[in-house]
């Protein structure tokens, strides 16, 4: 297989058309940043919801209403890509009534039921800002697992697709939500998985895969998608101010100093969320030697009196 990473080179006017899509979503305190999360919008054809994460998004929904999808997102490369890798043609999502229930009615989801199918949604952020993404999500079988990677930029392929690559802000990899029953207005049968990432780039692409997920037997479910801003995990720009840390993609040696403040503990997790460093002993300036660690994307937390700071961290 190739190793190489393509970059779809298409641009996209983010603003305007997601201060309009957003409306689709009512996130309570926190704004839900996906489009249709909930996916119970488009049910005249009670398959168009199911285009909220088609990469190749036709052109209208609702037998003849202006998508809103097909304007911010269009990877027919990718979708090319996994049909000859596969040999398949079908890479978009199925829609399926056995949503979760709310307020006891039975609403609409989507599912994965073929190892060639995908979860795909781009959606515009704030670089240096702390996101949190979370689903509810239920396999049929045992030992179907969901990959969920935000991506920091588009892909052609999957070559290089893996869960610490440096176009990867956020790895969650679901593993705990096989439940056989549909469950009913009483008993809830999704699981509910979250992950927090720090977003690199002014856009995000959430792109879901379940590889063993290869018939009706196997599939897995979704609904409720959410993607928003961090805000009580967030440190403000004075706080952030108080810190250096460099270089940042870092080889060796990582540089932590504070102006005035005394750092209580300082860790680095991988996209796992395994802590790979801990040092509760930690001066106002010291160096961090990373040599030891493999190259990838880290998240690195400083502790302060309470306060942390996260910061994404590129391992060269």
């Amino acid at each position: 297989m190739k190793t190489k990473l393509l970059l779809n080179k298409k641009s996209y006017a983010f603003s305007a058309l997601f201060a309009c899509a957003m409306c689709f979503n009512n996130a309570g305190a926190q704004t839900n940043l996906v489009i249709n999360g909930d996916l119970d919008a488009h049910t005249v054809d009670v398959n168009d919801n199911a285009d909220t994460f088609d990469m190749t998004p036709p052109s209208s929904v609702d037998g003849g209403t202006a998508s809103p999808y097909k304007a911010l997102w269009d990877n027919g490369d990718l979708d090319a890509w996994l049909e000859s890798f596969y040999g398949d043609d079908s890479e978009q999502p199925g829609s399926t009534s056995d949503g979760t229930y709310q307020n006891g009615v039975k609403t609409r989801g989507i599912k994965l039921g073929e190892s060639s199918r995908r979860l795909y949604q781009v959606v515009a952020v704030t670089p240096g800002k702390q996101y949190v993404f979370s689903v509810d999500s239920r396999s049929e079988a045992e030992n179907v697992n969901t990959e969920f990677f935000m991506l920091n930029q588009e892909i052609t392929s999957e070559d290089a697709l893996s869960h610490d690559g440096t176009m990867v802000d956020g790895y969650l990899h679901i593993t705990n939500d096989f439940n056989s029953s549909k469950g009913d207005e009483t008993t809830n049968t999704f699981t509910n998985n979250s992950l927090t990432f720090t977003a690199t780039a002014s856009k995000v692409v959430i792109y879901g895969r379940a590889p063993q997920a290869i018939s009706s037997s196997y599939e897995v479910f979704y609904d409720n998608f959410m993607l928003y801003e961090d805000a009580t995990a967030s440190v403000d720009d004075h706080f952030a101010s108080e810190f250096a840390i460099y270089p940042n993609p870092v080889k060796d040696i990582l540089n932590i100093k504070s102006k005035n403040i005394e750092i209580s503990a300082v860790s680095i997790y991988n996209l796992l969320g395994k802590n790979v460093y801990q040092n509760n002993q930690f001066s106002s300036s010291s160096v961090i030697d990373l040599s030891s660690l493999n190259k990838g994307v880290y998240l690195l937390k400083i502790e302060v009196s309470g306060r942390t700071l996260s910061r994404k961290l590129v391992v060269q």
